[in-house]
């Protein structure tokens, strides 16, 4: 079972994490404690950017997707999930906050999601 994100106007909120097709951390906001990723549902808010020109140093790197609300953005700061800007980069016109995930706090929210991600980012390293 998710722990629940935020709760608004009697709708419940949850983060869900999976992975891009390049294997880059996926997050998401969806009202359904058991969304399946990426998939036709009322309400989805992406939290991520998946960038795939440019570089991150980290595994728990992230672009934050420029369409969050500044609600959401400093309800994953507030609690924990993600770090300060450590950078901003221009892409295409756009300028995108590059941040830290803090695995153990995201797991909180989606434990089996994060650990998925970490999997197949260990395969993927052994892989290599």
């Amino acid at each position: 079972m998710k722990k629940m994100f935020d709760e608004e106007f009697g709708e419940k909120y949850y983060l869900s994490v999976s992975n891009y097709s390049n294997n880059r951390l996926y997050i998401q906001v969806d009202k359904e404690e058991n969304n399946k990723l990426l998939g036709d549902y009322d309400y989805m808010v992406e939290i991520t950017k998946n960038i795939p020109e440019i570089s991150m140093d980290k595994q728990n790197q992230i672009y934050l997707a420029n369409d969050i609300s500044g609600g959401i953005k400093y309800k994953l700061l507030d609690n924990g999930i993600i770090s300060k800007t450590i950078n901003i980069i221009d892409y295409n016109g756009e300028k995108y906050h590059l941040v830290e995930v803090d695995f153990e706090k995201l797991k909180e929210y989606d434990k089996d999601g994060v650990e998925n991600f970490l999997q197949l980012y260990k395969n993927q390293e052994m892989e290599r």
